[in-house]
């Protein structure tokens, strides 16, 4: 069995795994014919097993299917948020007891059979839903949603098979071994002589650190291993993540569906694990994939997954994985925006006084626009814009915390040193800087750190 990708005579794209030719397990295609992307599992050329299909129409399936066919219990959702989990008998036919649940929150519970475009006949009940004007009404789901469609953990496993082998560890991994593994990797680097020139420093020898224990020192030394070891075009590191990035972006960019974001973090956050799973074998003074641990000699410095993988594996999934939650987001981002440009018309005193911030913190905007706007909150305005140019979300926090000691740094110049912020002070003064920043697409960067920041942050300074 292998994994790979080919394009046809038909016009589709093909990313995943096949036997003599055929595509056969896990994989994801996109018929540019049909309009139809999907991603799930395959025998014999057909699709066969659970997965998912978005459609050109913005149509959402999900369920199991039986020689190419969508059949049994499914999930079918539209583009305007109206969603059905019941029987089908194909992709767009209902055949059988299911539950219809309009974008207003109305729903059918009953038999149904039809289609969508034809018409449907409904033997059931109707149920009635409050009027609301929920902005996130829309989004509600199926109560199968996601459960109906090849899990995380079993994507891509051929990729993950390749690389535990190439360390010495069979096909899954159990025999992992750190001395064998590290054995494994001097071969495999070797065996590209003409490359030795050309490698890192760092690649050259086997390290000794990140075994036993770790320190400072010992941190920044495997940091920097890794660094060097995943953008290796030889390290088995850098083959399995090059592998990866090329399989996800092929799964979600192009023709996605804003559903595909649920999918698109949680098989993210389980690539993070598996690849974490084989760096521990490396290293495996570091700690397992749900712990954090303090360093004994730097007690400020947590060492987890999140902190040694996000900053070297997001830059390379961002594009595609941002085109999602700007997608996702797009009438809440869309509406930001409108306001935004509305409120940067306005002049300072008249957006302060608008913001309801206090008299004491306009430092004279109402005399003198111009020279307000050059020498006071200008520096946060410029930190807060750096959010656009980082790519995890620890960076993003950092930016956010430069950017709220950039305000306070103004405010004790006029204040006094021994100033101390109040929340409804600093808040209104924080939305003023976020408004004169001018930053697209908020609501998703907002979105993205959540999903992806560390746990031990939500409740912290940072979070």
């Amino acid at each position: 069995r292998k994994s790979g990708s080919f394009k046809s005579n038909t016009a589709t794209v093909y990313v995943g795994e096949w036997v003599s030719g055929l595509r056969q397990g896990y994989g994801v295609m996109d018929d540019i014919f049909t309009g139809e992307k999907y991603l799930g599992n395959w025998n014999n050329n057909l699709k066969n097993g659970t997965g998912l299909i978005v459609t050109l129409e913005g149509i959402y399936y999900e369920g199991a299917f039986v020689q190419d066919v969508l059949t049994g219990h499914g999930v079918m959702v539209f583009e305007d948020g109206t969603h059905y989990e019941g029987e089908l008998r194909a992709a767009g036919l209902f055949s059988g007891k299911g539950t219809l649940t309009f974008s207003t929150g109305d729903r059918f519970e009953g038999s149904l059979h039809g289609t969508w475009n034809e018409g449907i006949k409904i033997t059931g009940t109707l149920h009635k839903n409050m009027p609301t004007t929920s902005p996130q009404q829309h989004k509600s789901k199926p109560s199968s949603f996601g459960k109906l469609c090849v899990p995380p953990h079993q994507k891509w496993k051929p990729i993950f098979r390749q690389c535990w082998a190439a360390l010495g560890a069979g096909a899954d991994g159990k025999m992992a071994d750190t001395q064998r593994a590290w054995d494994s990797v001097a071969v495999a680097l070797a065996s590209h002589p003409t490359s030795l020139h050309r490698l890192h420093e760092s690649l050259q020898t086997i390290p000794k650190f990140g075994r036993d224990s770790l320190d400072s020192q010992s941190y920044q030394s495997v940091c920097n291993y890794l660094n060097q070891a995943f953008e290796s075009h030889y390290h088995p590191l850098g083959i399995a993540l090059r592998e990866l990035t090329g399989a996800y972006n092929a799964t979600y960019s192009g023709r996605v569906h804003m559903l595909l974001l649920t999918h698109a973090v949680e098989e993210l956050h389980s690539v993070a694990e598996r690849l974490y799973q084989v760096v521990r074998v490396l290293f495996p003074a570091l700690p397992p994939p749900n712990r954090d641990i303090q360093l004994p000699d730097n007690e400020t410095m947590v060492v987890s997954l999140a902190g040694i993988l996000h900053p070297i594996l997001l830059p390379k999934f961002h594009s595609a994985l941002f085109e999602l939650y700007a997608l996702y987001n797009k009438t809440q981002d869309d509406c930001y925006w409108k306001r935004l440009v509305k409120w940067n018309k306005q002049p300072n005193s008249t957006l302060m006084a608008f913001l309801g911030i206090d008299r004491k913190f306009w430092f004279g905007a109402d005399e003198n626009q111009q020279i307000w706007a050059e020498h006071r909150f200008s520096a946060a305005v410029e930190t807060l814009q750096q959010l656009k140019t980082t790519f995890c979300p620890m960076e993003k926090l950092m930016v956010i915390q430069s950017t709220f000691e950039q305000m306070t740094k103004v405010v004790r110049a006029e204040l006094g040193s021994d100033y101390l912020w109040a929340m409804d002070e600093l808040f209104p003064v924080f939305v003023f800087v976020v408004v004169r920043s001018c930053i697209s697409q908020l609501g998703s960067e907002i979105r993205f750190i959540e999903d992806f920041m560390e746990p031990r942050l939500a409740h912290g300074e940072l979070g």
